[in-house]
């Protein structure tokens, strides 16, 4: 069942996405906004990270028996000072047990190396997983 499926994985490093930044401040006060700004985006274990994640996705990311539908699943998470993943929030689920999958696969996840801000100081960062499944008869669009 699993062959037909073709799996791949798509992570979307949020860059863009809001940082949490370790003390809440108001924006209005423009200078406590900029150090608590992302100077060291957060990394995942290995080399290039990236294809780290991906690799370790791949191996742990279980497809749920009876799933035949096809999509993309999306999950928010955030990566706490200590590297730790918390906070997982499906975003888009594409049932039969995808996002429970997913969420599994998150909180098994080893630790990252922080974010941290100009000051040099870990933050807390929000960061997205997104997983492509499609039949093979039918090919993934972007």
């Amino acid at each position: 069942m699993l062959k037909k499926f073709l799996f791949s994985v798509v992570f979307s490093m949020a860059f863009t996405m809001a940082c949490i930044a370790q003390q809440t401040e108001t924006v209005q006060n423009p200078t406590s906004v900029a150090e608590n700004a992302v100077a060291v985006f957060p990394k995942f274990q290995g080399g290039d990270h990236k294809l780290s994640l991906s690799k370790y996705a791949m191996k742990h990311y279980v497809i749920p028996n009876g799933f035949q539908g096809k999509g993309v699943l999306i999950v928010d998470f955030t990566i706490d000072t200590k590297g730790k993943v918390k906070n997982i929030r499906v975003i888009n689920d594409l049932g039969y047990g995808s996002a429970e999958s997913a969420i599994k696969l998150l909180k098994k996840m080893p630790r990252w190396t922080p974010a941290y801000n100009a000051k040099g100081e870990p933050i807390e960062f929000i960061n997205q997983l997104k997983i492509t499944m499609s039949n093979l008869s039918q090919p993934i669009q972007h």
